[in-house]
């Protein structure tokens, strides 16, 4: 199948949830498992699916490396960036519109995910330097979860869109990235 019939299958799917609710909550599945998430490794793909194809000669397929370097750049990133990563020459706008559109700034933290992740958000929290709630009502107990926003991509979801979703890199090949908010995607 090429990608117009694909598109065209997936609109089909679409066009047979009448609910908008059902549609919204597939749309979300989607989002969560095959964009945002780490997809099942045991899908079952029927005939004529193909096995993929063997990888090229001169391709690194060891990630231990890779992942080593994504931490190192991170761990050099949080010596020098505030625990928020906003530079005082920053500007962070909250959207007005889309997924995010409930975000406000008095109870919204930027916590970059490239630089922190669950694991080291979760210990930011124990030790007091983040918090996990703001009080609605000041000097009450009706408290809210505080909204961690992120303008970067996960160190996970990175590693993920190079081995699952991008072809093979020969190793003799460099990639930059341009449009990454501290630049940090050199991978390959």
């Amino acid at each position: 199948m090429d990608l117009k019939g694909a598109q065209e299958a997936f609109l089909a799917v679409l066009q047979q949830i009448p609910q908008p609710e059902t549609r919204k909550a597939f749309l979300a599945w989607v989002d969560e498992t095959w964009i945002r998430g780490v997809p099942p490794t045991l899908m079952v793909c029927p005939p004529p699916c193909a096995p993929p194809p063997p990888i090229p000669v001169g391709i690194n397929t060891d990630y231990s490396n890779s992942d080593s370097k994504l931490r190192k750049i991170a761990d050099d990133l949080r010596e020098i960036m505030p625990l928020n990563a906003i530079l005082p020459t920053e500007q962070i706008n909250f959207p007005a519109v889309g997924e995010n559109a409930d975000c406000d700034p008095s109870h919204t933290l930027h916590v970059d995910a490239y630089l922190y992740d669950e694991d080291m958000v979760d210990e930011l929290c124990d030790t007091g330097e983040l918090a996990r709630n703001y009080c609605v009502d000041c000097n009450s107990h009706n408290t809210q979860p505080i909204t961690y926003i992120s303008h970067s991509a996960s160190r996970e979801r990175l590693a993920y869109i190079f081995r699952a979703l991008l072809p093979p890199i020969p190793e003799e090949t460099l990639l930059l990235d341009i449009g990454s908010r501290l630049g940090a995607v050199l991978y390959g």
